[in-house]
């Protein structure tokens, strides 16, 4: 099945989640289950936007450098933290300091390092307006502006937005739970004691590990040799709602994934895809369980991963479709002859504020271990695609975290909230 499609399929077969309710501390790069708006102004008072001295700018409407206004300044100072009420006087000033509540009437702050001062009078040699150096009630927020939309993924800025609005406790998405399955008699677990021809079995660190970076709960099936019995067991057992398997995806007497399939009751969405490395992977479904057979070769399972099950895995938590590319200027020339979408693995660089795309060894073959240790990028080129040296190609770094992805395309989730034409308006 083209590649496309495919990922059409998987985002339409995909259910959303229900949702929970965290307390912000524990919230961190979840997503946002409901739209959050603010229910009142942030600030709430006109504050301070710097120390200073706080007065009335109709004290100084008459100021010139030869008759200056002297303002009595009242002893005391006003901080951010005290709270309580004054009122300005005429021809009088507070010292004030940044974020304090401004007293009633007043509406200047003059910052210090522009503060003219006599024994105890405030010099102002000219005219102030209203609304110099005070930060009005709605700087942050004004009650009922959208903050954050449903489907956010909660970054550090964004969770400090929430804790601004008062709010301790949100809901959001609940974690997808993944289950990991690698099979093949010829692995064997980490730790253990291996027998000639056998191999440690890390497709399930990384997928397990990959799941995480999406954010959802990886379980962590375990290992079964290639017993179609066994492997029915196993997969009958799971409770997840996607179920991952990595091998036994061929066609060969050894491979049984779409046996077992068959036998759960799965309905087949498609068992192959034009895409190398991959081609041999599936999608399947029993009611909103989904199932992701995968390649038993690591990078190919890499890379159907990000293609398929990374898109699965935001779509079951309500995000908003992240188009998880990276334009990147590559560094040589790529072709691609082939009829079917191809992969070149590669790694992005920075230098003199550009980022390039370079391949590794571009339609040679590599070593698996030294691919995935120097190859954490790579781009996929369509069926006869040619790529010019220095034209961009969109670059996947499947290891890029969700919240990561989600600060790239951040205008996506832009909330308007009028701010700036509010910030200009006078007070």
């Amino acid at each position: 099945m083209d590649l496309r499609k495919a990922l059409e399929i998987a985002i339409n077969v995909t259910p959303e989640l229900g949702s929970v309710e965290l307390g912000i501390e524990s919230a961190m790069n979840r997503v946002l289950a409901v739209d959050i708006s603010a229910d009142h102004d942030i600030p709430g008072q006109f504050r301070s936007r710097w120390d200073g001295f706080a007065l009335r700018s109709e004290d100084t409407a008459k100021a010139t450098p030869e008759n200056p206004a002297l303002l009595d300044i009242v002893p005391g100072l006003i901080t951010a933290g005290n709270f309580e009420a004054r009122d300005a006087v005429e021809k009088g000033c507070f010292r004030i300091m940044t974020g304090a509540v401004m007293p009633g009437g007043a509406d200047v702050v003059v910052p210090l390092e522009e503060a003219q001062t006599d024994d105890d009078k405030f010099v102002v040699d000219r005219p102030l307006q209203p609304g110099q150096g005070v930060l009005p009630p709605w700087t942050d927020a004004m009650a009922g502006d959208l903050i954050l939309r449903k489907g956010d993924v909660l970054t550090p800025a964004r969770l400090a937005l929430v804790a601004a609005t008062g709010i301790g406790r949100i809901m959001v998405r609940r974690r997808p739970r993944v289950a990991v399955l690698a099979t093949g008699d010829e692995l064997r677990q980490t730790g253990c004691r291996t027998t000639q021809g056998a191999i440690f079995c890390n497709n399930i660190h990384l997928i397990a590990g990959l799941v995480s970076v999406c954010e959802g709960e990886a379980v962590r099936l375990g290992i079964a040799p290639d017993d179609p019995e066994l492997i029915f067991s196993m997969l009958k057992k799971a409770s997840a709602d996607l179920i991952v398997t990595t091998g036994g995806m061929g066609r060969g007497s050894r491979d049984f994934i779409l046996e077992v399939w068959e036998r759960l009751g799965v309905a087949v969405h498609f068992s192959s895809l034009n895409m190398s490395p991959g081609k041999g992977s599936a999608l399947g479904s029993i009611g909103k369980t989904l199932f992701l057979g995968l390649p038993g070769n690591p990078w190919a399972a890499r890379i159907v991963f990000q293609e398929i099950a990374s898109a699965i895995i935001r779509r079951l938590q309500g995000v908003s479709p992240l188009e998880t590319a990276i334009g990147a200027r590559a560094a040589v020339a790529l072709e691609n002859k082939k009829s079917f979408y191809t992969a070149i693995p590669g790694r992005l660089d920075v230098a003199g504020g550009l980022i390039s795309f370079s391949p590794v060894d571009p339609g040679h073959p590599r070593p698996i271990l030294p691919l995935m240790r120097n190859c954490p990028a790579y781009t996929m080129l369509s069926p006869g695609q040619n790529v010019r040296e220095g034209e961009i190609v969109m670059v996947k770094a499947p290891e890029l975290s969700l919240g990561a992805w989600s600060i790239l395309r951040a205008k996506e989730s832009e909330v308007h909230a009028g701010f700036f034409n509010r910030f200009n308006q006078k007070i």
